[in-house]
């Protein structure tokens, strides 16, 4: 019969353990930060880009949102100061 003092022990050390595992983990990442990164020989796509119209075009089942909200009559939940 396993008494519960042995079942503390048991889970203590496996908890110490798993804490271990993590921090040794989070090390190695934090110290070696091109481990997940990609070789460098990809080059970075560019394009040159050149002042000129805008075309937009707006199809029949297109959406369009304001780029401002309008102002709205509420009240700020903040209080304001005003100046003075």
């Amino acid at each position: 019969m396993v008494r519960s003092s042995d079942r503390k022990k048991r889970s203590g050390m496996l908890l110490v353990r798993g804490l271990g595992v993590i921090v040794i983990a989070a090390s190695a990442v934090a110290l070696q930060p091109t481990l997940f990164a990609t070789q460098g020989d990809e080059t970075a796509l560019t394009y040159e880009v050149t002042r000129g119209n805008l075309l937009i075009t707006i199809t029949e089942q297109g959406s369009l949102e304001a780029a401002k909200t309008p102002k709205s009559n509420r009240r700020s939940a903040v209080p304001t100061r005003s100046p003075g």
